[in-house]
């Protein structure tokens, strides 16, 4: 596994973690710029408040693809007929300020 998808890996752990211990503030740091600058804390509360539910978590089997300054990170089957690949709700991270941020911006790969 590269440095890259691993240090995404861990970002989403760290996130996450501060999601599930209702610790708001916190996870707000997770943010980009761009998302806090139109985002302010208290919405944000609302939108990501929902992902302490485990059915919105990445599971155990957790694939990322990097492109440049942005990844993608989502839960992968076990297996496919071309191997594992992503299904489940995606999380979209930038590198800015020399560290992986979430933007926001989700996505939902269905089987």
């Amino acid at each position: 596994m590269s440095m890259t998808r691993n240090a995404v890996r861990i970002r989403y752990g760290q996130f996450q973690h501060h999601i599930e211990k209702g610790e708001y503030l916190e996870a707000y740091g997770f943010m980009t710029d761009a998302y806090k600058e139109n985002q302010p804390l208290t919405e944000f509360q609302i939108i990501f408040a929902s992902l302490a539910d485990k059915e919105y978590r990445c599971s155990k089997h957790i694939g990322v693809k990097v492109n440049g300054d942005r990844a993608e990170i989502c839960p992968t089957s076990e297996s496919g007929w071309f191997g594992p690949h992503f299904l489940g709700t995606s999380y979209i991270l930038k590198k800015q300020h020399g560290a992986w941020l979430f933007t926001g911006e989700m996505g939902l790969h269905l089987d």
